[in-house]
């Protein structure tokens, strides 16, 4: 999603043509949404960082979603 690049380059590949603003403003919602997920699992995450580290660890190993150390 352009609307998340978050690089730092100041220089935004895309020029500021009406088919691309279009774009990118249905772009946001998805956006946004992916952002305040984040934002609320970095909530969860500084509640307790160990036990909901450890429980993040569990459900990512348990699906497969991250490799283990045999894998």
């Amino acid at each position: 999603m352009a609307c998340l690049d978050l690089s730092g380059d100041d220089d935004f590949p895309v020029s500021w043509a009406r088919h691309n603003v279009d774009v990118l403003t249905g772009e946001w919602p998805r956006a946004k949404a992916l952002l305040q997920q984040a934002d609320e699992l970095t909530a969860w995450l500084e509640d307790a960082p160990a036990d909901h580290f450890a429980s993040l660890l569990n459900v990512l190993l348990a699906d497969g979603t991250v490799p283990g150390p045999n894998r």
